[in-house]
């Protein structure tokens, strides 16, 4: 059985909720993981139109929209101009987080996830996988708002969802997906983060 979930996300965001397949694992367990958020430098980005390729420091190449690029850069200049002490990002540049709690309501859960960062993003890509009961999956996908978001320091967002049948749930951090431009032209990318809950 494969269910497909449709929500709506915070603001800020953008969700899609598609289907794919995945077995659950086996572990209960109720809690908050935090991962430490990596800094990448851009050591090239190629711009065509709407989106920049940009490649990172460990060679990895993601997409962001050119306007939060120029932004990130321009707000660089700013902060090299004027120097402050978060001009630059050594080692982590923030955490990211996911909960996965069994609400009172029966075969239903509520995850929570986001991020915090420092300097400020301008623009996110932000995805989390919930896999169980046989081949279950729900993913949702959060972006900012394009091409221009203010600043922000920190994001959440959280969804609640029926289930087919009580069971381990694993809601999982895409690590290649999930990321933050902040306004010193530094991709922040999340580490591994997961969380099993029994939902029942």
């Amino acid at each position: 059985m494969t269910t497909t979930a449709t929500t709506m996300a915070t603001a800020h965001a953008q969700d899609r909720v598609p289907t794919a397949t995945r077995p659950g694992t086996a572990r209960s367990g109720t809690k908050v993981v935090t991962m430490e958020m990596t800094a990448h430098q851009i050591r090239q980005a190629r711009t065509a139109g709407a989106s920049t390729v940009v490649t990172l420091d460990n060679g990895q190449q993601i997409t962001i929209s050119t306007a939060g690029y120029q932004r990130a850069r321009a707000a660089l200049a700013a902060r090299q101009a004027h120097p402050t002490p978060d001009v630059t990002v050594r080692g982590n540049c923030g955490t990211a987080h996911v909960e996965l709690n069994n609400t009172s309501t029966h075969l239903q859960y509520q995850m929570k996830t986001g991020f915090t960062v420092s300097p400020p993003a301008v623009e996110y890509a932000w995805s989390v996988y919930i896999n169980g009961a046989g081949d279950t999956r729900y993913e949702y996908h959060y972006e900012s708002d394009a091409p221009v978001m203010a600043p922000h320091s920190t994001w959440s967002g959280q969804h609640t969802a029926k289930v087919p049948a009580a069971n381990d749930y694993e809601a999982d951090i895409d690590v290649g997906g999930s990321w933050a431009l902040t306004a010193n032209a530094t991709l922040c990318s999340s580490g591994p983060a997961s969380e099993l809950t029994r939902i029942f």
